[in-house]
């Protein structure tokens, strides 16, 4: 399952024919020369979806118990002991099977950024003088290390997360319009704005993220360079020139994680109180339902349960 070797003919994968990537999020043709480097560990990844299925699948099964525990085994305790065991047993099966998709995702990754670095080291050393003219040697290392590590979370979390939302979206709102179409219903006009609301506040996190990171390699870029030619450096006397180029690029860091942290400060509190209202309203509609006999308490319960499932990949 866990073959070791990698692609043969493989060639940088941060730099295209135009020169170095820019930090920015996984594009289309990012994965298409990803693919290059996990195709010697496909079965890896199809094990790893099939576990994410069975885990998924477990998944939609426990609020179903929590619902009999709440409507059946209050009432007969004989029964609800026989259901908290099998609500146990779900989720240590659950737990045992993410723990081992996990594993092998985590093995996979750890695989492909080798072959990934080897790759990059052995292309590298064919590149021409003024490929290294026109860069500085921290930032080429820079853009290794930081490259390296997209691409391991590309593998890791990405590919199988995506596979995992839509199973439990799909999955989850399914079963929801089963349970009650009308509280579904209304669920699906309160959560989209909210979600929204957050996906647009990640994609300018993500924006400032990507210039701190471009301007921190440009930094350590600098600092590197100071450092190797601290001779001339110092008998040209360029000290203080050196120390203000440095604190120029990270004085620019500085402003960008300092412009993230107050965009997050502000607006994960107004997603948050978003997010409890639109459970309250749930919540309301839904005590009406079981006032009216349209749903039974259990249900309501596990009717919320399944929305904070569905509410991670709407996010």
């Amino acid at each position: 399952m866990m073959g070791m070797g990698g692609p043969g003919g493989m060639h940088v994968f941060m730099w295209g024919p135009g020169g170095r990537g820019e930090g920015k999020r996984p594009s289309l043709s990012m994965y298409r020369r990803l693919l290059q480097y996990v195709g010697p560990y496909k079965w890896n990844l199809v094990f790893a979806a099939l576990l994410l299925v069975v885990s998924t699948a477990l998944g939609l099964v426990w609020p179903q118990v929590v619902q009999r525990v709440i409507d059946l085994g209050l009432k007969d305790s004989g029964f609800l002991d026989l259901l908290i065991l099998g609500l146990i047993v779900v989720l240590l099966v659950r737990a045992v099977i993410d723990g081992l998709r996990q594993f092998v995702m985590a093995y996979t990754g750890e695989r492909v950024i080798f072959d990934l670095r080897m790759g990059i080291v052995r292309h590298m050393q064919s590149l021409s003088l003024s490929f290294f003219n026109r860069r500085k040697t921290g930032e080429l290392m820079s853009h290794v290390t930081s490259d390296a590590t997209l691409v391991h979370g590309v593998i890791t979390q990405t590919i199988i997360q995506v596979l995992g939302q839509v199973l439990t979206l799909v999955g989850g709102v399914a079963v929801i319009f089963l349970m009650n179409w009308r509280l579904a219903l209304l669920t699906l006009v309160v959560a989209p704005p909210i979600a929204i609301l957050g996906q647009r506040m990640g994609r300018r996190i993500r924006d400032i993220s990507r210039e701190a990171q471009d301007a921190q390699g440009e930094a350590v870029g600098v600092l590197q360079e100071a450092i190797a030619e601290v001779r001339v450096v110092q008998a040209f006397t360029r000290e203080e020139y050196e120390a203000a180029r440095f604190h120029e690029k990270l004085l620019f860091t500085f402003k960008k994680t300092i412009e993230r942290a107050r965009i997050s400060a502000t607006m994960f509190p107004i997603i948050g109180f978003l997010g409890f209202m639109s459970v309250i309203v749930v919540l309301w509609y839904g005590g009406h339902e079981v006032a009216r006999g349209e749903m039974t308490a259990g249900m309501l319960v596990a009717f919320l349960l399944y929305i904070n499932m569905v509410a991670g990949p709407i996010g």
